[in-house]
């Protein structure tokens, strides 16, 4: 799933959450991140998940994106997203281990083989079962988890990287 597809769907599911409130007005959800224009994270925002909203809504919902912690930084913008100060956040996996470890898993060494498993597995299945957990275990909805960096590995500088190896 692209993260166009994800956005769009999200998109979707904003609207039919948030209906019953269009009807009487318009509404902006403000997007806390660290991300900015440029970055994997502000582009998708701005090119996929915002105009996905608009398209979807019809305009009557917007997104606010606060780009490179104009908002709050990823751990202050999940807490504002917990109290219903904001309704969009983005965070790390490392980070989003303040709210609840569902994600954690992303973050072990050398657990997929190649980037190209790791963007497989976590497509396929991994993603969405981790996120189904984060949404039971702390009601939080996670769009989508993909790799903007690179996934997790161990390295030193006098040594050539291991192979990738397997749980």
């Amino acid at each position: 799933m692209s993260m166009k597809q994800i956005f769009k769907a999200l998109a979707i599911a904003s609207v039919t959450t948030f209906s019953a409130q269009t009807a009487a007005a318009d509404i902006t959800l403000k997007l806390g991140t660290t991300g900015r224009l440029g970055m994997p994270i502000g582009d998708a925002i701005d090119q996929a998940l915002i105009p996905a909203m608009e398209k979807a809504s019809g305009g009557k919902v917007t997104i606010e994106p606060y780009y490179q912690k104009t908002l709050c930084a990823e751990q202050k913008c999940g807490e504002q997203a917990n109290q219903g100060l904001i309704a969009l956040w983005t965070s790390s996996t490392a980070n989003y281990g303040n709210f609840g470890s569902e994600l954690a898993i992303f973050d072990l060494p050398f657990i997929f083989k190649s980037l190209e498993d790791a963007k497989r597995i976590s497509n396929e299945w991994l993603a969405e079962r981790q996120c189904k957990l984060a949404l039971e275990n702390a009601g939080h909805i996670c769009l989508s988890v993909y790799s903007s960096g690179g996934f997790r590995q161990l390295g030193n500088a006098t040594k050539p990287d291991p192979t990738f190896l397997t749980i």
